[in-house]
């Protein structure tokens, strides 16, 4: 026979048949091979990184520290898929590739340390006795591997279903190759053991049952065993070289995300909460600072830059933008991909790139305002992000360096932001019209001296929007049916939320400075906001500032009074009321269930939509989009309240005072019956079937 009997026949028992009909000169060049295609992976994974950390500055406190939380998040999200999981079919074909991987993978380097270590290392030594792959072990990890290889196939097999069959349009882009590649690896692999156990049939060889069944084939089909042991060869050399191939190819291609996938789910932030980091942006020195914003590629950080390659191309944040949805210039996938496609060509000078760079953002550039000032900075595309990649981060930080680099806000935005600048509301009115809807309500001004249970932040919507002014009064009614003892200020001023998510950093940081400082003259133990913007604002951007309070939404605070029995209501007459989540309360804040608690104490039953909680679709209103329009084929209010008026509430109930100004609008666009409330309305006007007394 011209192969090795001894080792493909395992005559001594059960034994890995390492190199069995693989002569010197084959093993010869799979080590010289192997050297080589580890050398381009290490060359092009350090390639990668200097690339990565060529952006700006050093690593940001919130990508730091936490180790516990970062080993459970890998643990979580690298190792159980979770984020894959979100979609069922996908979640499927993903695992069963990622853990077919794995466990193949494991195979490998664990008959490598059985062969080179305990062979040749030891037999240089003088030592023996150093194989482990033998014996039932070697039986278990014979017939777990087969399985994992076929677990492999099914993903392959699922995904090519899902790329050229179901065809979703959010997948278009991707890197076909690598699948194809994958195939052949695995496909080769199995017709190389069907050959072997063709040509030297052992007494366990169906512990190898994947292989041992294509060896019956081979052998019902009458292939001679000469021929067996020629194909045997030349595909055990295909294997090799398709093998070593992909591992070379890695840091060149899309396949990177192998590798930057993990590294970005453990960089990913967790202050001050544990997914995405749209809560908090990242503050600018605007004192220091010799550039705003982010308009060239070297202006992104370093973990930005880790992102960008992180990108899997699933198309998840595609399908589920609402500005995609309402059919804007904005697609999340498409500027991450450009992006990441961008700093893939710094690869070429890695050690000294430009410092200064080609600017990027800009009409007819990589990356166009009205994709960027569409955005509604809702995070849905972080939370569905299966690599967490920080979309609205980067997205702000771009239009940073629109607004104030370039000066180009969008539409009548500008106006806006002067108007919170110079009167302290959006809409330019004086400042002694800010508590004009107290007029004929039992209210408290607050004063310096004085202690109080909660200070009422009510915000400009609160303050001067005629429909969203009944919050307030609503809010006055049930702080003082409950006997909190509570005040609201006369100097309150817009916190500017919306100009920081439009990139106006400086007038932000000049409204929060003297915002901090007015709060500061007054002593109480709680701020309570129904605007879920001004709570993000205060609970979670102040502390940047020096500004340590105690926030709490407004829903909370009367969950909390319904719980405790400081608040007492009856019955509601509304039956049936559809809760739409405000993005910056849930997906912001994780706050889902105080509303709807709130909603049930007063004895209505309470209807989520289809898309709901975490998942819950955006009324269009934040990122500054209150502000400006868009240009859409079909407008987010108007999307969203179609799907709310699908499960027939007699109420759809807000907790935003945005939310509601945008379903509002939307139900006089489509004529619709229902009502939009907000849950303290809702309660509010239960309090009216009180009995007296």
């Amino acid at each position: 026979m011209p192969y090795n009997e001894a080792v493909c026949l395992q005559a001594a028992g059960p034994l890995r048949p390492t190199y069995c009909n693989v002569p010197g000169w084959a093993q010869a060049v799979l080590y010289l091979a192997s050297i080589v295609a580890i050398g381009l992976f290490a060359y092009g994974i350090a390639r990668h990184v200097l690339t990565w950390h060529a952006g700006q500055g050093p690593t940001p406190s919130r990508n730091r520290g936490h180790v516990r939380a970062r080993f459970k998040a890998f643990a979580a999200y690298a190792l159980g898929q979770k984020a894959t999981w979100r979609k069922p079919f996908p979640g499927l074909f993903h695992s069963g590739l990622f853990y077919g991987f794995v466990l193949l993978f494991i195979g490998t380097v664990l008959a490598t340390v059985d062969y080179d270590v305990g062979v040749v290392a030891f037999g240089a030594l003088g030592l023996e006795g150093g194989r482990f792959l033998e014996g039932t072990f070697y039986l278990i990890y014979e017939a777990i591997l087969d399985a994992a290889g076929a677990v492999f196939l099914l993903g392959l097999l699922l995904g090519g279903i899902r790329r050229y069959v179901v065809k979703p349009h959010r997948v278009i882009g991707a890197w076909d190759v690598i699948i194809w590649s994958l195939v052949l690896i695995n496909a080769t692999g199995f017709l190389v053991e069907g050959l072997r156990l063709t040509f030297a049939p052992v007494p366990h060889g169906s512990w190898s049952w994947l292989g041992y069944g294509l060896s019956r084939w081979f052998m019902y089909l009458g292939i001679p065993p000469d021929a067996a042991v020629s194909a045997h060869l030349w595909l055990w050399l295909v294997h090799m070289v398709l093998s070593l191939g992909f591992i070379a190819a890695i840091p060149f291609s899309n396949a990177v995300h192998m590798i930057a996938t993990p590294a970005n789910l453990v960089m990913r932030p967790f202050e001050p909460r544990p997914i995405g980091a749209g809560a908090a942006l990242q503050p600018i020195d605007i004192e220091a600072a010799e550039s705003f914003g982010a308009g060239r590629l070297v202006d992104f950080g370093w973990k930005q830059r880790l992102g960008f390659d992180a990108c899997t191309r699933c198309g998840r944040c595609e399908v589920l933008c609402p500005a995609y949805m309402a059919g804007t210039a904005l697609n999340p996938k498409q500027i991450i991909v450009s992006l990441s496609n961008a700093l893939r060509g710094e690869l070429e000078r890695p050690i000294a790139i430009d410092a200064e760079g080609a600017v990027v953002v800009g009409n007819g550039l990589l990356v166009t305002p009205g994709a960027l000032f569409a955005c509604t900075t809702c995070m849905a595309c972080v939370e569905e992000c299966p690599a967490l990649i920080e979309i609205v981060d980067d997205i702000v930080d771009m239009r940073r360096y629109l607004t104030l680099t370039e000066g180009a806000l969008p539409g009548t935005s500008g106006g806006t932001l002067r108007n919170m600048g110079t009167s302290g509301n959006p809409w330019g009115y004086p400042q002694e019209q800010r508590t004009a809807w107290t007029d004929g309500l039992d209210v408290t001004f607050a004063a310096p001296g004085e202690h109080y249970e909660v200070l009422y932040w009510v915000g400009c919507s609160g303050s001067y929007d005629q429909r969203n002014q009944k919050i307030s009064r609503a809010m006055v009614r049930l702080l003082n049916a409950a006997g909190v003892r509570w005040a609201l200020m006369r100097d309150e001023r817009c916190t500017c939320e919306s100009a920081r998510r439009l990139g106006e950093e400086y007038l932000y940081q000049t409204a929060t400075g003297a915002n901090i400082a007015t709060v500061g003259q007054y002593t109480f133990d709680r701020v309570v906001c129904h605007c879920p913007h001004c709570f993000n604002t205060l609970a979670n951007e102040w502390p940047q500032f020096g500004g340590e309070l105690t926030v709490i939404h407004h829903t909370q605070l009367l969950r909390e009074l319904l719980d405790g029995g400081r608040l007492k209501v009856a019955p509601s007459a509304l039956e049936r009321v559809t809760f739409h989540d405000s993005c910056y309360l849930g997906r912001y804040n994780r706050e889902f269930d105080a509303p709807r608690d709130a909603l049930r104490a007063a004895g209505v039953t309470v209807v989520d939509p289809p898309r709901a909680r975490e998942n819950g679709l955006c009324c269009g209103g934040g990122g500054g989009k209150m502000w400006f329009e868009s240009p859409a084929v079909n407008d987010v209010q108007i999307i969203r309240l179609e799907e709310l008026m699908g499960t027939k509430p007699d109420v759809v109930g807000v907790a935003c005072p945005f939310c509601l100004t945008m379903l509002d609008s939307a139900r006089s666009t489509l004529a619709a019956d229902v009502k939009i409330m907000d849950v303290a309305e809702v309660l509010a006007a239960a309090l009216d079937g009180m009995p007296s007394g």
